[in-house]
């Protein structure tokens, strides 16, 4: 073709129209889920609670998905050496490459029993619930007391079954791995990949990384420390002033020396004053000392022991 008929589209933005986001589990959500499966009575296409449990277990170290997990036989699991690993052949795996990835020596000391006996070239976890994943693993989200959606900004947001592979790339991101390691386990091409879709932070792990920053104020004050005084003026009204404690580190009084009061730091939040002019100490509120000489500095109220510009 001379001219391209598509030259006058233009690409969609995929943020805009996300049409299934997965929901990130914290491990305390993943041992609720695996505890609820131990214990179900249900099976579920030939797999019983165990089966389940130890599947999930596999699913949330590994990252496999559910078509990778459903051809995992017992020859493909290595458990006695000193690194135990799984093997998965590139024929299943998604990306068409074979995968050896890892596995923690306490889940190769779970499945050792769980595989013994089992037939090496038969799929562990096989069968046809791999279609429908979001089902089985909604049984135990029930069990468990987890909601199997939730609503987040930007419309619901879904605990199926592949959010078990975003909950492996949150634990190896929480587990402080460099991108170039979770990248490599989870067997993405693209970095960005990994971050973007996959590594997303939870809400609360924001909040509590912001909470990590160093303070900017001065001098933080608690909550509840804010101390009311009656205002100088004659309206009655009521402002707050921080106590000497929560003010920044300087001297309390006059700074040209005009009130014969001699200026000194705060030691430890308190101010420390070594002469105090008794005339202004003894001034009243309508501006007149008591001997009727009128007070110096101030026409109106005047408290000589918090004299500082505002």
């Amino acid at each position: 073709m001379l001219t391209n008929p598509l030259a006058h589209l233009s690409g969609g933005n995929v943020e805009l129209d996300r049409r299934r986001n997965r929901r990130i589990l914290d491990e305390a959500e993943l041992r609720m889920i695996m505890a609820s499966a131990a214990s179900s009575k249900v099976v579920f296409h030939g797999l019983t609670g165990y089966d389940r449990e130890l599947l999930y277990l596999v699913a949330c170290v590994t990252g496999f998905r559910a078509g990778e997990l459903a051809v995992l036989c017992p020859k493909d699991f290595n458990l006695d050496c000193n690194t135990p690993e799984v093997a998965l052949s590139a024929t299943f795996a998604k990306n068409k490459k074979a995968a050896v990835q890892p596995l923690p020596l306490d889940v190769a000391d779970t499945l050792r029993p769980y595989l013994l006996g089992k037939a090496s070239d038969v799929p562990v976890w096989g069968g046809t619930w791999y279609e429908c994943g979001a089902d089985m693993l909604r049984i135990d989200l029930d069990a468990a007391g987890i909601p199997y959606v939730v609503q987040g900004p930007d419309g619901p947001i879904f605990t199926d079954f592949h959010a078990l592979r975003h909950s492996f790339v949150f634990l190896c991101d929480k587990a402080g791995l460099s991108l170039k390691t979770a990248m490599s386990l989870a067997r993405h091409s693209d970095p960005k990949l990994t971050m973007k879709v996959y590594g997303r932070p939870r809400p609360s792990d924001l909040s509590n990384a912001i909470e990590r920053l160093p303070s900017l104020t001065r001098d933080p004050v608690p909550k509840g420390t804010p101390i009311e005084l009656a205002a100088t003026g004659t309206d009655g009204a009521v402002e707050k002033r921080l106590p000497f404690s929560c003010l920044p580190d300087e001297t309390i009084g006059d700074p040209e020396g005009q009130s014969g009061m001699k200026s000194t730091p705060r030691i430890g939040g308190e101010a420390v004053l070594e002469e105090i002019d008794q005339k202004q100490l003894a001034t009243r509120k309508d501006g007149q000392g008591l001997d009727g000489t009128s007070a110096s500095c101030r026409a109106r109220t005047y408290d000589p022991l918090i004299k500082r510009r505002a």
